[in-house]
């Protein structure tokens, strides 16, 4: 995704004292990410955020936080996929995955422009349905998430890995309704796995 506009090192220049390249960068994040909270109406949420991506520069932290937001996604997998725990939150929820496997030689920027867009339509799900899980499965080794930041990494709701999704749950819970099968869905059960159309797109 293009961060710059036009005239971008001229701004820079002025709107910061000493132009180096953290500042810039911290100067063109700041506007990013100024533009994109037009669309959000809660204050906190916005002033987190920028927060986030203004002083949480060091590599060290960030690794951290990754590092904790992989565990408690982990965590919430294992808790949502578990029908056997009275606890588990697995009756009231919704999964839905996303298989990459029907692309077998994609490009960067399409993994990206995908990302983007099953993120802008489902970020706020949460808020309709909730709790509300995505997860894009069999991710390609050949998509460095090092090098390309996913959308998503601030949300827990969302979750990349290079796992199959039959990996992911019970193989007893999926049902097939793809055009090649001949089941056919009579009725909803929040305790099966309902997998549609050949994208393999997963709710339950």
């Amino acid at each position: 995704m293009l961060l710059r506009h036009r005239g971008w090192e001229q701004v820079a220049q002025t709107k910061t004292k000493r132009s180096t390249v953290i500042s810039i960068l911290r100067w063109t994040l700041l506007r990013h990410v100024t533009q994109s909270l037009d669309q959000i109406n809660d204050e906190d949420t916005k002033k987190n955020i920028l927060w986030e991506e203004i002083y949480l520069c060091d590599e060290e932290a960030r690794r951290e936080r990754f590092r904790c937001r992989i565990e408690k996604r982990k965590e919430i997998i294992a808790a949502m996929s578990d029908s056997n725990r009275l606890e588990s939150p697995f009756h009231r929820t919704i999964f839905a995955t996303l298989d990459m496997k029907y692309n077998p030689q994609p490009r960067q920027s399409y993994f990206s422009s995908l990302f983007q867009k099953v993120f802008r339509c489902f970020k706020h799900i949460d808020r309709v349905h909730s709790p509300a899980y995505i997860i894009i499965s069999d991710l390609s080794h050949n998509f460095q998430t090092c090098n390309h930041l996913l959308p998503h990494e601030h949300s827990t709701y969302f979750h990349s890995t290079r796992d199959l999704y039959i990996d992911l749950f019970d193989k007893d819970r999926l049902i097939y309704l793809t055009p090649d099968s001949s089941n056919e869905m009579t009725h909803f059960d929040h305790m099966m796995l309902f997998i549609f159309l050949e994208e393999y797109m997963m709710m339950k």
